[in-house]
């Protein structure tokens, strides 16, 4: 791969995470998870918007790279990747 091809790639990927980041929902959800790790339902827990709306805030916060997810039975728990910030 080329310099100049990895550095567009990298653009991309910060791209994507300033924009997952201007959310204010995608942004609190992060600060929860700064501290502790937790499934949907758990996240959910702390907002008012409905469990299909955490769902996509969380699987655009995956896509980007900013958050892990592990999958445990039923569940999956989400957590901050701090290697991005």
């Amino acid at each position: 791969m080329n310099s100049e091809y990895k550095m567009i790639k990298a653009c991309d990927c910060l791209d994507r995470q300033f924009h997952a980041l201007a959310d204010d929902t995608r942004l609190k959800i992060i600060e929860l998870l700064r501290d502790y790790t937790l499934n949907a339902g758990e996240i959910a827990s702390y907002f008012t918007i409905s469990h299909a709306s955490i769902s996509y805030h969380l699987q655009k916060l995956e896509k980007c790279n900013l958050v892990t997810v592990e999958k445990l039975g039923r569940y999956k728990k989400y957590r901050l990747n701090k290697e991005a910030f």
